[in-house]
């Protein structure tokens, strides 16, 4: 179910900000903020929710995180990661951020990986390619580890400099906001220049709009006008590596997110999305699930083989991505039961043999109910 917006939509609406008022001095020029809301069509969003709808690449746990950092559930304490995220918001003009969101000018990168990178493109992953030998190597071996057809799922990069191009800032809208191609021109233009009017989104290198990583399915999706079939594909965006670079997690956190994506490729290889439950309570199971797919593998002799230390840090990555949203369609489980799915995974290995993975669900099944109390 899509969620467009809503971890920043909160935002807006606890400081008493819409998107019709005033721009204060501190963004950007307001002629380019003013050109920009002019352009949209006026369903916007429910044009930008069928999109996100269509392509099934906005339930990312990361963006949990982003609201969280945002917007903090009292109810809820905040992780490292939140605290370091928010800490790296608090730079950039509100009134600028509600214009990139409305327009879907945020979530341009993640778009441009799923759609538009290539297999014989030249990836590297990180800011400066300093998570490249982790990603690429776990995708890799997780391709030889788990007993699924995976050869066909592409690894992509997500990076903001898709926001320095106006070219790729248009082919995007064009898709989300189904507009002409001179209006996604005129929109990516105005973007850009919004971009480049404050040192502070760093050209588009901004942490937060690459914090996200993406498991993308072909699965049961149309064809997108000029592109086909898109192919399986696990996208890894700059901004959470380097989030879990600056909270002490780099050397871990890459590999984790990394299997944890793959684990969702596992739920669709095995038709592992049927459950009797619903809501809240659905993806949450998907989530912890795949937290536990990724422990196992993460400290398996056979798998990355990982020692106590580095087994505690695995566990405070997904620690890391809780959320308390215990009533959104979204939810994910809250950080103590991501921790606990993910000291389950590590306690299924028992020996060398690998389990299957439709062993694993089974036994994953039956322990749910435990992972989920409190």
């Amino acid at each position: 179910m899509p969620r467009p917006f809503r971890w920043l939509a909160a935002a807006i609406a606890v400081l008493t900000l819409t998107f019709g008022m005033a721009v204060p001095a501190t963004a950007a020029p307001q002629d380019l903020v003013a050109q920009i809301k002019a352009l949209l069509p006026a369903d916007y969003e429910a044009r930008l929710a069928e999109a996100e709808q269509k392509a099934g690449i906005s339930e990312s746990d990361l963006r949990d995180v982003v609201e969280q950092a945002i917007d903090p559930d009292p109810g809820c304490s905040s992780t490292p990661l939140s605290d370091w995220l928010a800490a790296s918001i608090k730079e950039l003009p509100l009134n600028d951020l509600i214009v990139f969101i409305f327009s879907g000018a945020v979530q341009v990168p993640t778009y441009d990986a799923v759609f538009y990178s290539k297999p014989y493109q030249p990836q590297y992953y990180g800011p400066r390619g300093e998570f490249t030998w982790q990603v690429t190597s776990t995708f890799r071996h997780l391709q030889v580890f788990w007993d699924i057809k995976s050869w066909q799922i592409q690894l992509a990069a997500m990076h903001g400099d898709a926001l320095s191009d106006v070219a790729r800032i248009a082919k995007t809208l064009k898709y989300t906001l189904k507009v002409t191609d001179e209006t996604a021109a005129q929109l990516g233009g105005l973007i850009n220049q919004l971009i480049k009017a404050n040192p502070a989104y760093r050209d588009g290198r901004h942490p937060l709009f690459t914090f996200n990583s993406v498991a993308y399915s072909a699965q049961g999706k149309e064809d997108y006008p000029g592109l086909g079939v898109l192919p399986d594909k696990i996208v890894m965006g700059d901004g959470v590596m380097s989030g879990f670079a600056a909270i002490g997690l780099g050397d871990v956190a890459p590999q984790a997110i990394m299997a944890h994506e793959f684990a969702h490729h596992i739920q669709y290889a095995r038709d592992l999305f049927k459950t009797t439950l619903t809501g809240p309570e659905a993806t949450r199971r998907l989530e912890l699930m795949a937290d536990a797919y990724a422990s196992y593998y993460l400290s398996h002799p056979l798998g990355a083989n990982m020692r106590r230390n580095r087994v505690q840090d695995f566990q405070a990555t997904f620690y890391n991505i809780g959320d308390c949203l215990f009533t959104d369609p979204s939810h994910h489980g809250t950080p103590s039961q991501r921790q606990r799915a993910s000291e389950w995974g590590y306690g299924q290995v028992q020996s060398f043999r690998i389990m299957s993975t439709i062993e694993f669900a089974r036994r994953f099944e039956q322990a749910l109910p435990a992972l989920v109390q409190g």
